[in-house]
């Protein structure tokens, strides 16, 4: 058949042929007529031969996915952190944004942490303004909510933990950090996965130490080689349900916690929370040699057994200290949106007029930098 003929392939598919019947129409004519399917038939096994011999994978066929094996998963370190709207790191199925220059974040997996079924089991930030050529370092372990999971909660705006479930929360926790100016590491444990419960697993039964351990072996190529010995202080943040693990690491551990905060995640008026400021309210006072910080931000719902606890705190370092107690608690029961000089206290413990999700997305970057600045004046002091 000669190209130009009226029934030639760009003859029979006209380029104008649109819609469900236009295509319909070009797909008709396009079959090959009765006496063209033997060599039609003979060329697709020739080609599917060809294919298979050269262990090609046809382009419309799936290819086979090897199952995830519970085993360790290769450790993920992404790139630091860059100028620009191209400096953004790979941290989850969607990457965070994260604000100027330098930071570096890392999705591992140690065995001394909970069980994760091939998944990395800690998401950790070094930020930009961390020292290596110190011998200290500082940490800050943040425990999330009830039904998340660590990629959606250091999303920006939150992700499905599981493809087909509705997406959780997520707080931008890189670009927070960042923004802070913090020179702490910053880890975020995996706890129980996309579930109503915040259970650290080994975590929460000794294993605290350990876990931390490992998380800085595995950090050595890039903070350089630091042992427990060397971290100096540690800041326990409580997001939501996340007091669940924070409760029994705080009764167990022998490590320098010296910072609590708790993001509307007061939902139980422990003894072991008042004991963290009742019998250390010195460490809460202006000068103090070993000083302590507690900040509460709490909404509606939590409010009966906030302001329990803000009264009794309140009481112990009035107790202690009548003039500087004054000027180490602000203890606020009325609703309102606190300012970032009403975080400055020692004891900063606030009714906030927000909706639960909104606490850690606002005051989360606040709070670190107010800490922050605080040990810098201190590290200032002769």
């Amino acid at each position: 058949m000669k190209p130009g003929s009226p029934t030639s392939r760009n003859a029979r598919r006209p380029r104008e042929a649109s819609g469900a019947a236009g295509t319909a129409e070009a797909r008709s004519r396009d079959r090959p007529d009765a006496g063209a399917r033997p060599r039609y038939w003979i060329r697709e096994v020739a080609l599917a031969l060809l294919v298979a011999a050269l262990g090609w994978t046809h382009p419309l066929r799936p290819v086979p996915v090897p199952a995830a094996r519970a085993e360790e998963p290769a450790n993920v370190r992404v790139a630091p952190v860059t100028d620009g709207p191209a400096g953004v790191p790979a941290i989850s199925m969607t990457p965070a944004a994260v604000e100027g220059k330098g930071g570096t974040t890392h999705k591992l997996w140690v065995p001394t942490g909970v069980e994760s079924e091939g998944r990395p089991n800690v998401w950790v930030h070094v930020p930009a303004r961390f020292d290596p050529a110190r011998s200290e370092v500082r940490l800050v372990v943040i425990f999330r909510g009830h039904s998340n999971c660590i990629d959606s909660y250091v999303s920006p705006t939150g992700l499905p933990c599981v493809n087909g479930r509705e997406a959780r929360t997520g707080y931008d926790v890189a670009r927070q950090v960042e923004r802070s100016g913090t020179r702490s590491i910053v880890i975020l444990p995996e706890l129980a996965f996309d579930v109503k419960s915040s259970d650290a697993g080994p975590l929460a039964t000794g294993g605290f130490r350990a876990f931390l351990r490992d998380v800085l072996r595995e950090l050595a190529p890039v903070v350089g080689d630091h042992a427990i010995g060397d971290v100096q202080g540690i800041t326990i943040v409580a997001s939501s349900g996340g007091y669940e693990a924070a409760l029994p690491i705080l009764q167990s551990t022998r490590l320098p916690i010296d910072e609590l905060v708790l993001f509307d995640s007061l939902y139980v008026d422990n003894a072991t929370f008042s004991r963290f400021v009742v019998g250390h309210e010195e460490a809460f006072l202006p000068g103090a040699r070993a000083p302590r910080r507690l900040v509460l931000l709490y909404c509606k719902a939590q409010r009966s057994q906030s302001e329990v606890f803000g009264r009794r705190v309140e009481v112990a370092i009035l107790g202690r200290s009548p003039a500087a107690g004054r000027e180490a608690v602000r203890f606020e029961p009325r609703p309102g949106v606190p300012e970032m000089d009403d975080l400055r206290a020692s004891v900063a413990i606030h009714n906030v007029a927000l909706e639960h999700d909104e606490v850690v997305a606002r005051y989360l970057w606040q709070v670190l930098h107010v800490a922050e600045e605080a040990r810098e004046a201190r590290d200032a002091t002769p």
